[in-house]
């Protein structure tokens, strides 16, 4: 079965029939180039107001164009003027990383909340999984235990480091303190991440 078809046919089948038609549209249109979809924003945290959009992250395939097309293309769909929620739909396309691009930071936490995710458990609403990962390991694969507290130490670190780099702190600046070399740390923890991820997932890149 297709990822499309599958999507298609889970949320038939699931308790979410009210996301069925834009989804459903959305995956029409796009076709194979689409890997997945994922409701995020204060709509999927459940702490959306009436002003807020329904925020749709449309992950391609690897090495896609994001171009503005994508958008005309949605822009002509039903689904844009849909709702999800009660809220209209606001997307976001990006394209999964392939094996010959660097994995960033958002694609390596969102591999971790996917590895939760598929644990059974739902992902806290913080960027930091490792707890998680350390105190409930006979819900993941067999085939990723080892690489369990290094997925958490990454997942650890990755909170402190985003916090930082954005909001710094009394003593430090962020442009004073990260260099070429947290950089590069930084990208090699990333890329791992999502490979250890994919791999216990059965997926490949």
């Amino acid at each position: 079965m297709s990822l499309n078809a599958y999507c298609v046919s889970a949320l038939e089948a699931g308790p979410v029939g009210s996301l069925s038609p834009p989804l459903r549209e959305c995956l029409e249109e796009f076709g194979d180039a689409v890997d997945g979809l994922v409701l995020f924003g204060s709509v999927a945290r459940g702490s959306a107001t009436d002003a807020s959009d329904a925020d749709l992250l449309i992950v391609l395939r690897p090495g896609a164009p994001i171009t503005r097309d994508l958008y005309t293309r949605w822009d002509k769909l039903g689904t844009s003027r849909a709702e999800l929620e009660g809220h209209p739909v606001s997307p976001h396309f990006v394209a999964r990383p392939g094996a010959d691009t660097v994995a960033g930071g958002l694609w390596y936490e969102l591999a971790l909340k996917a590895l939760v995710r598929s644990a059974g458990i739902e992902p806290p609403r913080t960027h930091d999984v490792g707890k998680i990962l350390m105190d409930q390991p006979g819900r993941f694969p067999k085939g990723i235990l080892a690489d369990l507290p290094r997925l958490a130490e990454i997942s650890h670190d990755m909170r402190r480091d985003l916090e930082l780099a954005f909001y710094g702190s009394e003593d430090l600046t962020p442009l004073e303190f990260y260099g070429r070399q947290h950089a590069e740390t930084a990208r090699t923890d990333a890329t791992w991440v999502v490979e250890r991820v994919e791999y216990a997932l059965g997926l490949g890149r």
